[in-house]
């Protein structure tokens, strides 16, 4: 079965453009034109600007230390970021929760808890047995106190993706969108869905939902 592999660019893109190269070393590749893939190229006269995630600001004034909180002895591993994941011995999973849920700026649930508008997972392995999420501009760490704090930068992502901050930009303009029209949010993953009609392609089955940006086409 062939793949296909979509590029659209926009049309106004001067010919010697990093985009108009990327164009021409794409459709020359081999790799990309032999037998395995369909290689798409959409030069319509559509533009727009997106940011792929939200930032919010972070604060040494709002950090979540675990270490203290948990028997480290009982504590398998951990996977830092927004969420955090946190492996603990399986019989040690509801005594860690009920101590890390008395813990400031975070949630911490079970992996099968994990609220389902997040579509987390649950896979045994790649998802840990607890799921930290700290709240909006919080850092969580699992440090121990005689270990130099990591720094911890000005901004981050990662936090509860319905949170306003967590939004990214989008603006479009081209002839099949409507002028002027404000689109209301959507999940970024509706893109896919942009695209394909941009292009005329059916769309692979998908998480999407069109309902969610047609309105925003001329069409």
């Amino acid at each position: 079965m062939k793949r296909i592999l979509i590029l659209a660019f926009a049309a106004m893109a001067a010919a010697c453009s990093p985009v108009q190269r990327a164009v021409r070393e794409v459709a020359a590749d081999p790799y990309t034109n032999d037998n395995r893939y369909v290689v798409i190229l959409s030069m319509d006269a559509f533009r727009w600007d997106l940011a792929d995630h939200g930032m919010t600001e972070l604060s040494l004034d709002r950090i979540a230390n675990l270490y203290d909180v948990l028997d480290p002895q009982r504590v398998v591993r951990t996977v830092g970021g927004a969420p955090f994941g946190l492996e603990v011995e399986a019989g040690y999973v509801q005594e860690a929760l009920r101590a890390l849920r008395k813990v400031k700026g975070i949630k911490a649930f079970a992996r099968e808890d994990v609220p389902a508008k997040y579509n987390f997972g649950k896979h045994p392995t790649r998802i840990t047995n607890i799921v930290v999420m700290p709240d909006l501009g919080w850092t969580v760490e699992y440090r121990k106190p005689d270990v130099e704090r990591r720094p911890i930068g000005r901004g981050a992502h990662g936090f509860d993706c319905f949170d306003r901050d967590m939004s990214m930009v989008f603006y479009g303009t081209g002839p099949a969108l409507r002028k002027g029209y404000e689109q209301r949010s959507f999940q970024d993953l509706n893109i896919y869905l942009i695209l394909c009609h941009l292009l005329g392609v059916e769309p692979s089955e998908n998480d999407g939902d069109w309902r969610a940006v047609r309105k925003m086409f001329v069409e």
